[in-house]
């Protein structure tokens, strides 16, 4: 049994959410969208504002869900998410790619993606 305290640094990690529209794709491609890394603020998460994009950096891991629907069909698949910029007022840009695994064409559906920011050590 250890008795090593938890680190009392800043988080490892953030949780948000990105809200995409459609995206459509043509047989067997791939297609990016971008959006705000955002938060649910109190009171009840009435109202939306950006994540801490100051502590982020574009080598951080992002991992994403769909929170309202799923994607709209079975060949569409989430590829990868990155942080793909962080602008000067420290608001974190989401990329999220998706692929077409058919040869026929397929639209996402307008969505609310969850994300998670794990950040690199050397952002700590």
């Amino acid at each position: 049994m250890s008795s090593r305290k938890s680190p009392s640094g800043p988080s490892s990690s953030f949780t948000g959410f990105v809200q995409l529209g459609t995206t459509a794709l043509a047989g067997t491609a791939t297609a990016t969208q971008t959006g705000t890394a955002q938060i649910a603020i109190s009171p009840g998460g009435t109202a939306f504002g950006n994540m801490n994009g100051l502590k982020m950096s574009t080598n951080d891991i992002v991992s994403a869900s769909p929170r309202v629907v799923p994607i709209s069909s079975l060949a569409v698949v989430l590829s990868y998410a990155r942080i793909s910029s962080i602008n000067t007022a420290g608001v974190a840009i989401v990329e999220l790619t998706f692929g077409n695994l058919s040869t026929a064409a397929a639209t996402t559906a307008a969505n609310t993606w969850s994300i998670n920011v794990d950040l690199n050590s050397a952002d700590l």
